[in-house]
Order: C-alpha cells, then sequence, then structure tokens
C-alpha cells in the first residue's frame, strides 16, 4: 500500500538516553517513506503532544519512569490520536498491553532498519483495517437498496407474469400475433423475477433461494367446523395484485373476497369464515402479521389457513411469519400455478 508524497507523522515517547536518539537518527534517515517525529521524554510532555497534534503512529518506550505504558497508551488515545501504537519492549518482556497494536522489542529496533519496517506495516494495517470496514459498511449499504428494490418490484412484477399466464391459459380473442408477444412478455417477465430473487439474496452467506412457497407449520386441510371450503379471502393493499388473485381463482370455481387493508379484512374474515386468507405481510391499519395473530387466537377463524404473500424472502422474515402462525408463505413475484398449488394444499386437493 503506497504512501502519499507528505511525511509520516510519528510520536515517539522514549526516555532521553543514547538509545533513544540512535532510534530518532534511524528514523528521520528514512527516504521512503518519510517521517517527521515528534519527540516526549516523559509521560507529561507525551500527553501535551498529543493533545495538540494529528499522528500516524505511535511509538512508546515501555521503560518510561513516570508512567505504566498501559496508562499512558489509554490516556494518548483519550486525548486525540486515534493512531496505532507500537510499544518497545525490554528484555524478557511478555505482558500484554490494552492498546498496543504491535510490539517489538527495543533492542531490534536499533538494528538496520528494524523500527522503521515495523512502524509502516503496523500503519499499513491499520489503514487496510479501516478500508475494510468502509468496504463493509458500503457494501451493507448496497445490499440493503438492492433488497429494498427488489422488494419495490417484486408486486408489479408478479402482476404482470400473473395477467400474462391467466390471459394466456383461456381465449381472449387474441390473434396468433398478439398471443406471440404475450408469451414473449410472460417468457421475459419470468426471466426479470429470477434476476430479482437473486437480487434479493445478494449478500455473503447467504442460503440458497427458497422456494415461492414455504410451509411454516403443519396444517391439516381446512376443512374445519365452521369454515367455507370454497371461499378465499385476498388482503392487498396493491389493487393490481388483488385483481391478479382474484381473476385466478374465480376461473377455479373460488369465491374470493376482497380487502384493500388490514381492518377491511379482519371484517370480513368474521363475517365470511373463509377456509384461505392470503394475507400481504405490509398493508394499512393492520399488517399481514397482526392479523394473523388475531385470526390464530379467535376460536371461530383459527382453522382458517393463513398465506403470508410478500416480497420478503429472508429467513429471519419466514422466522418471523412462522412465529405469527402463518401457515405458509408465497413469496412475490409468483405465477397464478403457484397460488393455486398453495390454495389446493391448503384445502387439501390433489
Amino acid at each position: 500500500m503506497p504512501f502519499t508524497s507528505s511525511p509520516l507523522r510519528i510520536l515517539l515517547v522514549a526516555k532521553d538516553d543514547d538509545q533513544t536518539h540512535l532510534m530518532r537518527a534511524v528514523i528521520a534517515a528514512s527516504k521512503t517513506p518519510r517521517f517527521e517525529v515528534v519527540y516526549a521524554s516523559n509521560g507529561w510532555e507525551a500527553q501535551r503532544r498529543a493533545a495538540s497534534g494529528v499522528y500516524d503512529a505511535v511509538v512508546l518506550d515501555c521503560g518510561l519512569s513516570d508512567a505504566d505504558s498501559e496508562t499512558l497508551l489509554r490516556r494518548l488515545k483519550a486525548m486525540g490520536p486515534g493512531a496505532p501504537a507500537l510499544l518497545l519492549t525490554s528484555p524478557g518482556w511478555d505482558e500484554a498491553v490494552a492498546g498496543a497494536d504491535e510490539y517489538l522489542p527495543k533492542t531490534e529496533g536499533l538494528n538496520g532498519n528494524a523500527l522503521v519496517r515495523a512502524i509502516v506495516a503496523m500503519i499499513q494495517r491499520r489503514n487496510l483495517t479501516e478500508e475494510l470496514a468502509t468496504a463493509r459498511e458500503q457494501a451493507a449499504r448496497a445490499t440493503a437498496v438492492l433488497k429494498e428494490l427488489a422488494h419495490d418490484l417484486a408486486t408489479p412484477l408478479g402482476v404482470v407474469i400473473g395477467m400474462t399466464q391467466v390471459l394466456l391459459s383461456d381465449d381472449y380473442g387474441l390473434n396468433a400475433d398478439g398471443r406471440s408477444c404475450l408469451v414473449d412478455v410472460a417468457r421475459e417477465a419470468l426471466r426479470a423475477s429470477e434476476i430479482l430473487k437473486r437480487l434479493s439474496h445478494f449478500e455473503p452467506g447467504a442460503s440458497p433461494l427458497p422456494s415461492p412457497v414455504t410451509y411454516l407449520r403443519d396444517s391439516s386441510p381446512a376443512t374445519k367446523s365452521g369454515l367455507s371450503p370454497k371461499i378465499v379471502l385476498i388482503a392487498d393493499d396493491d389493487p393490481a395484485t388483488r385483481r391478479l388473485v382474484s381473476a385466478t381463482l374465480t376461473s377455479d370455481q373460488y369465491t374470493v373476497l376482497k380487502a384493500a387493508d388490514g381492518k377491511e379484512a379482519w371484517r370480513l374474515i368474521r363475517q365470511h369464515h373463509p377456509a384461505v386468507a392470503i394475507l400481504d405481510w405490509q398493508m394499512p391499519i393492520y399488517s399481514g402479521l397482526e392479523l394473523t395473530e388475531a385470526i390464530k387466537s379467535d376460536p371461530q377463524v383459527r382453522g382458517t389457513t393463513v398465506i403470508m404473500l410478500t416480497g420478503r424472502s429472508t429467513e429471519a422474515d419466514r422466522e418471523a411469519g412462522a412465529r405469527a402462525c402463518a401457515d405458509l408463505y408465497l413469496i412475490k413475484p409468483f405465477s397464478p400455478l403457484e397460488l393455486l398449488g398453495a390454495i389446493e394444499q391448503a384445502l387439501g386437493i390433489d
């Protein structure tokens, strides 16, 4: 890691003797890199120097008579210099000192360029550590932006996938060219969906991509007393998603109840006792998680199978859904076949 043309500023704290004079001369003689040495012969002077300057490194002699090394290092760092500290040790030294980054026997520091090499290596390690920490922070921010983007795109992309497949599954008077164009749209939307799923898992050590439908609990088919087996509720504040779910299920002879927020969904659930409730994670008034907890706590409707519909796909999100007692987890974007499969599994339809 190359240094700038400016000299590295070193705070050298050591008792005034011939060895220290020799060390100062060795450091001053260095040409690559160059050093500016600020010298202090005792702890009090070192603190005064630390309070009035910025340094790239601190070199501290453990043999000072007026302060122990650990106390002095703690004081120096508290006064400003966050620079790495090299402790020059006496023969037989084997103690670890809080605040010291590197150690070098003082006698070795007098041999050739050993002291210069030790200072340079310590500064480079500190610089690299700081650069890596900055890179991790930048990567974390980029990952968060990508995840948010993936979540925001999941709903509209899911609608495109679903609507094209609904249109292709029935005769809507499309001519050959129109049908061919719709097939192209459906294919490209599915390709975009795969890219989106990879984006949502763009982080080191991420688990493999989950299945679009994840079973969070062992749930028996929704044929319990008091539930209407062919009634399905969709609660989502996105009208296109409600239309997609309705178009997908109505064609299979399901009665579909639609709600744009958690409050309306809860009213419809209490009134109609649907066998399946498809709940968006993020809704006005009551979220999908809050509504799930309400459903599973009510004796009259607790048998309703809850399918959590969301663009969230991390392990932590699925665990949150499981804690709220959701039964299935359907990740956006999803296809009509995936939705039908989840409904049929909930109803015990082969």
